[in-house]
């Protein structure tokens, strides 16, 4: 015979309930100073009281007994006489493990970085936050959206939203666990120049009310992601590589991040004391070298146009003279697809030294001036209007030399974490 001993624990939560009434909804900007309290100071002290704290015992942790045990009968029937008033005997170990638990050595949580984003609810409303430093622009608030509402304060630090939840596109959303508000919180700056070198971004943020309380978790089953394949490039051939800070080709799904610098090396087989030079160097969305839009980085025989726009955008000196090694500021096409890779195309050329014809000169911003990689300026005189071809340049390829494809990260490390409120009664 077969019984079933249940256990449960029992907890009354009370929570003091406000009317929506009791803080009259407004249409546009909201008045934090309703709350006596500045945002700031209200984050903090919903964030310090939002769930009840358990007191511990000195015991240890407390017994977390399953939903229910199988057991003998007989067995049942041994221990049932041990709570017998009459019982003079010893208790059995595994009743003296329920009363007496072995004192656990408390576990230390290192606290992770301070969130970027916050947000809490409550029964009507969600509040959102986002640092300044996030995006380093006085005018972002112009720019930034939680769904289709705008910014309502800004002041210490923060940006601000405060909506109830049926405005700026919620919709709750019913999972097995949970209610979950969702919406994006978008930074999408205006511009009319050619290429994007503010950091557009879109980042859900959402709020969620649990709807249960569970005591068992269920098992983690890793799904198997998509399998890349990679075509290998012949030695033998002229190549121009998108790598990392450090040389390094860019690992299977790397990518650069906008407003930082792309790192890129060209390597050629060539013969002794020669050195390589790049003529000519455009972007495109597309793997054609003729495709529309394209973006000029290097032209005029080698003259780093982008770097008088951007100070990321230089050459650097190489260990090899058959290397060259220089990097251009990250940027997007307007109306780009996100998922959609760069490429790059260079028309390659060498030189036993530096001409006005084969040469890599960078604008310096201090001296206002162009420099040559290795200091024979004055041959980049000539980037300031045309530069002449000469005879004895000789061309590496007979088409333009193109790249792999890589992709922009949107989303600024300082978001990749995401604190998400719980929504909670007040």
């Amino acid at each position: 015979m077969v019984v079933a001993v249940y256990s449960c624990a029992c907890l009354f939560l009370g929570f003091l309930l406000l009317s929506a009434d009791e803080i009259p909804e407004t249409e546009g900007v909201e008045d934090w100073r309703r709350f006596d309290l500045p945002p700031d100071a209200y984050f903090k002290s919903r964030q310090t009281t939002m769930l009840p704290t358990v007191p511990t015992t000195t015991l240890g942790s407390y017994k977390k007994p399953p939903p229910f045990i199988q057991v003998d009968a007989n067995e049942v029937a041994k221990e049932k006489e041990v709570f017998n008033p009459s019982y003079n005997g010893s208790i059995p170990s595994s009743i003296q493990d329920t009363f007496f638990p072995t004192t656990v050595k408390p576990t230390v949580v290192t606290k992770g970085p301070k969130p970027k984003v916050e947000s809490l609810c409550t029964l009507d409303r969600m509040y959102v936050r986002i640092e300044k430093t996030v995006v380093n622009d006085t005018d972002a608030w112009k720019s930034l959206y939680f769904g289709s509402c705008p910014v309502n304060q800004a002041r210490r630090g923060y940006y601000y939203f405060l909506y109830r939840l049926h405005h700026c596109g919620l919709r709750p959303q019913l999972t097995d666990d949970a209610i979950v508000f969702t919406q994006l919180l978008r930074y999408a700056p205006n511009t009319t120049d050619v290429v994007i070198r503010t950091r557009p971004f879109a980042v859900p943020v959402s709020c969620s009310f649990s709807r249960f309380h569970r005591t068992y978790k269920i098992g983690f089953h890793p799904i198997v992601g998509d399998i890349f394949f990679k075509n290998l490039q012949s030695l033998a051939s002229a190549s121009v590589t998108a790598v990392d800070e450090n040389w390094l080709p860019l690992s299977l799904g790397g990518y650069y991040e906008l407003e930082d610098a792309m790192y890129f090396e060209v390597r050629v087989p060539i013969v002794d004391n020669q050195r390589i030079f790049v003529n000519r160097c455009h972007m495109t969305a597309a793997v054609d070298p003729n495709s529309i839009p394209r973006f000029i980085v290097i032209d005029n025989f080698g003259c780093m146009l982008d770097s008088m726009s951007s100070s990321l955008s230089r050459y650097h000196i190489s260990p090899d003279r058959a290397i060259l090694r220089f990097t251009i500021g990250a940027f997007l096409f307007p109306n780009m697809d996100l998922e959609q890779g760069l490429f790059i195309h260079c028309d390659l050329t060498y030189e036993e030294d530096a001409t006005p014809s084969a040469k890599a000169c960078t604008y310096n911003h201090e001296t206002l001036g162009w420099e040559e990689l290795y200091g024979n300026h004055t041959v980049c005189f000539c980037c300031r209007s045309t530069c002449n071809s000469t005879q004895g340049t000789a061309a590496i390829a007979s088409k333009m030399t193109s790249s792999e494809s890589w992709k922009i990260g949107t989303t600024p490390k300082a978001l990749q974490h995401v604190d998400s409120g719980l929504m909670v009664p007040v």
